[in-house]
């Protein structure tokens, strides 16, 4: 009876542990730094997170100065396995105060990617120093496979005026290795206490 109590507990646990490991795990951070198209520096400017529950897009404070006083995030293109479909955008807060957040088909190096958010309204632009969130309604990010950031009005020693960039692996929030190492720890409590 005591042992069936313990592996109820045990599987109760596990379960408590796996719900709330899935619902931390939904937030990836992606940080722009690999040339994809054009000639630029491999330099770190701008770190973008993505919230699976809220569909929630949010630019940090993206670090231009590497490219110029003129240069400004343009879009952010989107492979995605489902295609555009009835996604939409809706800018939260941050640059681009003049309206939404334009959602199009096609983008990225040599259009090739399924569909873009254009991150500018005529001269108002994500430029250096700023922050943007924008909500995209039933975005699913288990369907994203792949990234391009598009810097535009280069002007700061390169060869391109327009370059564009992939992000490093997507890195989970703290929250993930937190769960994963309690789960580990509970493993081996349930070992130990077998032998």
């Amino acid at each position: 009876m005591r042992k069936l109590r313990s592996l109820s507990i045990l599987a109760t646990a596990l379960a408590v542990l796996a719900y709330t490991s899935s619902a931390s795990a939904v937030i990836n951070t992606y940080n722009f730094r690999t040339v994809l198209s054009g000639t630029g520096p491999n330099v770190s400017f701008a770190t973008l997170t993505i919230d699976d529950v809220t569909n929630v897009f949010s630019f940090s404070p993206v670090d231009l100065n590497t490219f110029g006083s003129g240069a400004y995030v343009g879009s952010l293109a989107v492979n995605y396995t489902t295609g555009l479909g009835s996604l939409d955008a809706t800018r939260l807060s941050g640059g681009v105060g003049a309206g939404n957040v334009d959602i199009a088909n096609g983008g990225g190096p040599g259009g090739n990617f399924d569909f873009r958010y254009d991150l500018f309204q005529g001269q108002d632009r994500l430029t250096n120093g700023e922050t943007l969130s924008w909500s995209s309604v039933d975005f699913d990010l288990s369907q994203l496979s792949g990234l391009a950031l598009h810097v535009q009005g280069v002007t700061g020693g390169t060869n391109s005026s327009s370059i564009w960039y992939s992000p490093t692996p997507a890195v989970p929030e703290p929250e993930t290795y937190v769960m994963m190492l309690a789960g580990l720890a509970l493993v081996s409590v349930v070992s130990r206490r077998k032998k």
